[in-house]
């Protein structure tokens, strides 16, 4: 009985199982900005992690830039290497004549790994042949053994609080909460795919609020 053995590499480097992170967004418009439109946006993350802080910059910025709206990040007049407090934050924005400060905190983020230990399955395969000296048909069995080995999926939940205010009187325009969610096969890769779309969806929610407006 002759034995082949196939090995099924499933993968050995991080991959992505899921390509799209599924968004939600709740927000609120304040009715004193029914008739307002923001045409100078300033893109602040309140965020801990400098590489975050800025992939969440950019991202919104771009966001904002495509659709025509003149949009600049924060990191670039608030850097992390001194203290800012609103007073100072407010004098900068006015200075460069911003309108809007659109600001994103994290609420909250969990990474949750789950694991496939993998499987070994042995098959028996006949096969039949006809033998060159007799001219019998000869029946010879074999097994096939496929190896999948452990993969391991990790799990992204994040949820923001974005606000975009007036830096003339501090008043918040608008308000939203935005948490997404997605899996793949990268433990650090989720929370820049929930970024990605999370940027996109605030900038179509303030549009259908009429609270920005290209110049």
């Amino acid at each position: 009985m002759k034995k082949y053995t196939i090995i099924l590499a499933l993968g050995l480097m991080a991959v992505i199982f899921a390509g799209c992170a599924q968004i939600s967004i709740t927000s609120f418009k304040d009715p004193e900005y029914a008739n307002k439109k923001f045409t100078k946006i300033c893109a602040y993350a309140d965020i801990d992690d400098f590489t975050v802080r800025k992939y969440l910059e950019d991202r919104i910025v771009e966001e904002l830039n495509d659709d025509g709206i003149s949009a600049t990040q924060a990191y670039l007049f608030f850097p992390p290497t001194r203290e800012w407090n609103d007073e100072s934050i407010e004098k900068v924005l006015l200075e460069k004549k911003f309108d809007g400060y659109l600001l994103f905190s994290l609420k909250g983020k969990d990474v949750s790994a789950v694991t496939n230990p993998g499987s070994v399955q042995t098959d028996v395969v006949t096969t039949s042949h006809k033998d060159k000296k007799t001219g019998k048909e000869v029946k010879e069995k074999s097994t096939v053994t496929s190896v999948s080995p452990p993969t391991t999926t990790f799990n992204t939940y994040s949820n923001f609080r974005i606000e975009l205010v007036d830096p003339t009187n501090r008043q918040k325009a608008w308000i939203a909460d935005g948490a997404g969610y997605i899996s793949t096969g990268n433990p650090f890769s989720g929370n820049y795919a929930i970024i990605r779309k999370l940027a996109s969806k605030i900038v179509d929610d303030l549009k259908h609020n009429g609270l920005i407006h290209a110049k």
